[in-house]
């Protein structure tokens, strides 16, 4: 494959081969037969379709994706698994690259959507750099329209044949194995999709934004707890797909009350049957994707957050046993270099 493609469709997608950071062997790993004990690229090379855009119904912004995804080999042709990953309050599609990354080298279709509180699609609409400063503000927080990011996700999921035929590779997705995933605002977006219910502080109501049968599981990272007045411990009753939570011992936000504990919470308060918490000491809100973090090794704490995520996928989407052992297995320092609570139920 030449280092750049230009695909021609509606809209212009450069495809170009990618690869893990030097440190991240890229050597391939027969995970059926043992699922490695270290960060290791899969058998896929991996191509990128970038800044797919589209217009969908109730939404003025464009909607723009970006997709990873791996090439097809005879050995495995496809079609792959899909897995949506949300960004964070002001974030774009460029979040968790390397997350991203190795999930498609191990044979994952990974879709980044940028939602409206996007700084960047904002930037585009014409909206003042003053107004753009305040994003990472409490105040800035309103900007975040949950209803409108859920309603993202749920398009891609109707629309994948529309999103193949952009990127010219029909059949590429399989639509019956599903995962969303998402980080901070993300996170909110992961478990709102998950069935997580908001309580409106009045005669006992309560309300939700999806009832958790759009996705079979669901990876929260940095998630929010009870510290939120609409969430308290049964918010999370309806969590009945595979849940992976990922929390940190320094992870918390300026705009935000959430604290180490409260990150716990979609782990502690969800019902059992396939929940899995990874508490990472030492790590900070934004050390999954390599992050500042001065007690620790952010590059480490990053290359834990993709493979106990690629662990849990392959568990709960193809039933892998190996990365299912590897995910249950408590023992604090399994994974070189970096200290965590495992936790399984």
């Amino acid at each position: 494959m030449s280092r750049f493609i230009c695909l021609f469709v509606a809209v212009i997608c450069l495809v170009a081969p990618v690869r893990l950071e030097a440190g991240w062997d890229p050597g391939p790993t027969p995970i059926a037969e043992a699922f490695t004990v270290d960060l290791t690229a899969g058998a896929h090379e991996v191509a990128v379709a970038e800044e797919l855009r589209f217009q969908r119904d109730g939404r003025e912004m464009p909607l723009v994706l970006k997709v990873r995804y791996p090439v097809a080999t005879e050995e495995m042709p496809g079609p792959y698994p899909l897995v949506i990953f949300s960004h964070g309050m002001g974030g774009y599609t460029d979040a968790f690259e390397h997350l991203s990354a190795h999930l498609a080298s191990h044979g994952y279709v990974v879709v980044h959507p940028a939602h409206t509180d996007s700084v960047r699609l904002r930037r585009e609409a014409g909206e003042s750099a003053e107004s753009l400063r305040r994003t990472f503000t409490r105040e800035g927080t309103s900007v975040v329209d949950l209803r409108s990011r859920v309603e993202d996700c749920e398009w891609i999921l109707a629309n994948l044949e529309g999103i193949e035929a952009e990127m010219a590779q029909p059949g590429l997705v399989n639509r019956d194995l599903a995962a969303m995933a998402g980080h901070s605002a993300g996170a909110m977006t992961t478990q709102a999709l998950a069935g997580l219910r908001f309580h409106l502080g009045w005669a006992g109501r309560e309300r939700s934004f999806s009832d958790g049968s759009s996705f079979d599981a669901y990876i929260v990272i940095s998630g929010q707890g009870t510290t939120r007045p609409s969430l308290s411990e049964t918010s999370w009753n309806g969590f009945t797909k595979p849940t992976l939570v990922f929390a940190g011992s320094e992870d918390v936000s300026r705009v935000s009350d959430e604290t180490p504990e409260s990150r716990r919470h979609p782990y502690e308060f969800a019902p059992e049957g396939d929940k899995y918490l990874v508490f990472i000491e030492g790590a900070t809100h934004s050390a999954y994707q390599g992050g500042a973090a001065p007690n620790g090794d952010a590059a480490r704490m990053e290359a834990l957050t993709s493979h106990a995520t690629l662990a849990f996928l392959q568990r709960h989407l193809r039933g892998d046993e190996a990365a299912g052992r590897w995910l249950a297995d408590s023992r604090p320092d399994k994974f070189a270099g970096v200290r965590a609570e495992y936790l399984a139920k």
